[in-house]
């Protein structure tokens, strides 16, 4: 699901007690971050589907979801940069999307989402994360030419 909104970047000068806090608690829980650049929707069912067709990660999937972390760092880096290209690189996501969307995943999201940070393919700070690693996948027509 988008949620299509647009909020200016900052509540018009003079403007503020009530109303103001108000329209940061909202700011705060939709979809817009910041720069008004609309976040690209977080889809478990493709992240699931992408596991589930790679031969290397189908055993730590069941039941439509992650069952187990990899103990080996090669398989569990694979698998996060899986996930991890559910995010689009440049959009900054709330913690609580990214629980939400990690939860349909995972059920110890926490962990995930710790891997996720501790590995190095998302960042975070001020209650907000971001793509920093993994695989950006090119469209096709911006091949680079020789």
């Amino acid at each position: 699901m988008l949620i299509t909104a647009w909020f200016p970047a900052t509540w018009p000068s003079g403007a503020g007690g009530k109303l103001g806090r108000q329209w940061q608690m909202l700011r705060r829980w939709t979809a817009v971050p910041k720069d008004n650049v609309l976040m690209h929707d977080l889809d478990p069912a493709s992240v699931i589907e992408a596991v589930t067709g790679d031969q290397r990660l189908r055993p730590f999937t069941g039941s439509g979801m992650i069952e187990t972390m990899p103990a080996r760092r090669s398989r569990r880096r694979l698998l996060l940069d899986q996930i991890a290209r559910a995010f689009e690189p440049g959009v900054r996501y709330p913690e609580r999307r990214v629980s939400l969307f990690l939860r349909a995943i995972y059920p110890d999201f926490a962990a995930l989402r710790r891997y996720l940070v501790d590995e190095g393919f998302l960042s975070r700070a001020d209650g907000e994360y971001w793509r920093s690693g993994g695989t950006v996948l090119s469209s096709p027509g911006h091949e680079s030419r020789a």
